[in-house]
């Protein structure tokens, strides 16, 4: 606090002021404290783990080569403790999913599609980008998803496969080139603990029981008595015309080592959006080190377009059994297309028969550049749906909640 006085009154020109510094007030003192007690809070915070007001529910684990971080989510509930016991009898559901950041909502949506329809206990176990896994744990607990389920993140180091990618050709060069799309390389030295996995893409939507998907699999193992030729991988075809849908359209045919792998210039190539497959059976082959040594070529001339498809086509070439094409159903324009047409059986035909929805096109459910088609699909399963104004049915004509949803505009025909 400071104290004026004037010295002189007589004359305001000469006016000379005095300033007089008083002790410094005790409520200062205490102000300096206080911000030393908050600057350390801050700084220490940078050191601490992520989301540390979660700690009674989540247990950090030791980070790997591969890995920025480890994280174990409900592992003390029925379902972890009863997947622990049966690893080996088979009778646990373990399923992987990636994402990054733009695909936590969608993500929720297909975590509970899967709760909500599978009868077995289930373990999730989920790939995250790198600085990503905090934001994940917080929106997957806020929006109480999980209902028990224990999960496992774990955030994906890329610094071994960055130098392996190169893309010589595609649309998407910014997708092809990102390095958490080859995470799936990797499956068994992220989760070394876990034999038989569903891999699914984040884009989906589960609609039966997906324990009904690994028996699928596991019968096609069975039945084969060699076991050099049973399948290593289980999934469905990518698409269905010979030509556009045969692997050579993919991969460089014409390359020598590559025309000592393929046998079959018409052979069908597989969407690795849904699949189902061996970890255990990934280490014995060095399934993980075939895929690198492809990368590497790949890097020294052209073996395929697009980006991390193309050397799992090459691996699993005559390895996989093909799922019916229900397991992943991605044909939204084609749905779209029934209701244009005015043919509802036809509609009721496709979705009928679906068991596993992937939305690979443009028009995702999640946004307004969605359909009243696939949003009756994939809404009923987002657990908050009532704050997207196109998830109410009854009122889907109101503005949206936030102004800055341009492609409400495309939605009015509707």
């Amino acid at each position: 606090e400071f104290s004026v006085a004037k010295k002189s009154k007589q004359s305001m020109q000469g006016a000379e002021i005095v300033v007089h510094r008083e002790r410094f007030a005790p409520q200062n003192k205490y102000f300096v404290l206080v911000s030393l007690v908050l600057l350390f809070l801050f700084v220490s915070s940078f050191f601490s783990p992520p989301v540390s007001f979660y700690t009674s529910d989540i247990n950090y684990l030791k980070r790997t080569a591969l890995t920025h971080a480890h994280l174990l989510i409900n592992k003390d509930t029925p379902n972890a403790k009863h997947c622990a016991e049966k690893e080996l009898t088979g009778d646990c559901i373990h399923v992987v999913l990636s994402a990054d950041g733009p695909y936590l909502l969608p993500l929720e949506a297909c975590i509970n599609s899967i709760i909500h329809n599978t009868n077995s206990p289930i373990y999730l176990h989920l790939i995250v980008a790198e600085g990503e896994a905090a934001d994940f744990v917080r929106g997957l607990i806020l929006s109480d998803v999980l209902k028990g389920t224990p999960l496992e993140i774990v955030e994906f180091n890329a610094m071994r496969v960055r130098p392996l990618i190169r893309v010589w050709e595609g649309d998407n060069l910014d997708a092809y080139e990102n390095p958490f799309n080859y995470a799936r390389y990797y499956l068994p030295l992220l989760f070394p603990n876990v034999t038989n996995i569903i891999y699914l893409d984040p884009d989906t939507i589960v609609t039966v029981d997906i324990s009904e998907l690994l028996n699928t699999f596991r019968s096609a193992e069975s039945a084969e008595e060699d076991e050099d030729k049973k399948p290593l991988l289980a999934a469905s075809v990518a698409k269905p015309d010979l030509k556009l849908g045969s692997v050579c359209h993919m991969l460089n045919c014409k390359d020598e080592e590559l025309k000592v792998v393929v046998k079959d210039k018409l052979a069908p190539y597989f969407n690795a959006g849904v699949f189902v497959t061996n970890l255990a059976r990934w280490k014995t082959m060095g399934v993980t080190d075939l895929l690198e040594h492809w990368l590497r070529s790949n890097t020294i001339r052209k073996l395929w377009k697009w980006g991390s498809q193309g050397a799992l086509e090459i691996v699993f070439y005559g390895r996989w059994v093909e799922l019916d094409a229900s397991w992943n159903q991605r044909n939204s324009r084609k749905w779209i297309s029934f209701i244009n047409n005015n043919d509802p059986e036809g509609l009721k035909t496709a979705l009928g028969t679906g068991k596993i929805f992937h939305f690979t096109t443009s028009m995702k459910p999640w946004t307004s550049k969605g359909n009243i088609v696939i949003w009756d699909l994939w809404c009923k399963y987002y657990p908050k749906r009532s704050l997207l104004w196109f998830c109410r049915k009854e009122n889907r004509s109101p503005l949206p909640l936030s102004p800055l949803d341009y492609g409400y505009l495309r939605t009015l025909r509707l």
